[in-house]
């Protein structure tokens, strides 16, 4: 059963993971987050063209998300099962605490428990 519920909460954070690059794509290359870490490619550098001007094939987005993992500490690609969407961006605190963090977030929903402080959760 936790398995299930495991599994369901990591599609459920990828889902929404990657909605924010579809719904929110001017952000990413806003004013306000510049200057960007110089030694990390942009997806357009990496991949040759924009986004959104050419369909990027499944493994050249797994080879970017790998080359991130590879030149920033702040990014954690692992498998799980069989499955490559198990990119984990965040603080490095955040990294060393990812299983405290997701046994609060089960809790939160978690309808046997009634959670109504939601300031100790990060936002991943």
């Amino acid at each position: 059963m936790m398995k299930k519920i495991n599994f369901r909460l990591t599609i459920v954070i990828v889902f929404l993971f990657y909605l924010n690059f579809f719904v929110f794509p001017q952000n990413l290359i806003s004013e306000k987050y510049l200057p960007f870490e110089k030694s990390i490619p942009s997806p357009e550098d990496f991949l040759g063209y924009r986004i959104g001007d050419s369909h990027t094939r499944h493994d050249k987005v797994v080879s970017y998300l790998t080359k991130l993992a590879e030149l920033s500490d702040r990014v954690k690609l692992t498998t799980y099962r069989k499955t490559n969407e198990n990119l984990t961006i965040t603080s490095l605190e955040n990294h060393h605490n990812l299983s405290e963090i997701k046994r609060k977030y089960l809790q939160v929903i978690n309808h046997n428990m009634d959670i109504t402080d939601y300031n100790d959760l990060p936002y991943l």
